[in-house]
């Protein structure tokens, strides 16, 4: 019996001026919320540092921005509802959460 293999995530990806990884899920492969282990630690070996100290956001296939918390060493932890289809108000609410 064959399995065949799902690809890794399709994703790219913005690190803003204060911080905030922000992830866009391009719907080919595996979904970024299925595998998100893989799309930070790409993220990371790609920016040459660990995301420690970073708010991710993602846009999942249905164009929905949410959360991703890290741990202090910046790996995955959980999701959060931002719940937000633009990235502005997206930003204004991790931004805001920060500040509060």
């Amino acid at each position: 019996m064959r399995h065949s293999r799902i690809p890794h995530a399709s994703f790219t990806y913005e690190i803003s001026s204060d911080n905030i990884v922000q992830i866009i899920d391009e719907d080919q492969g595996k979904t970024v919320t299925n595998d998100i282990d893989y799309v930070l630690s790409e993220i990371s070996r790609e920016e040459n540092r660990p995301l420690t100290g970073c708010q991710v956001i993602y846009r999942d296939s249905d164009g929905t921005w949410d959360g991703v918390e890290l741990t202090e060493a910046g790996d995955f932890h959980r999701f959060y509802s931002i719940h937000e289809t633009d990235l502005e108000k997206a930003l204004q609410k991790v931004r805001g959460s920060v500040n509060a």
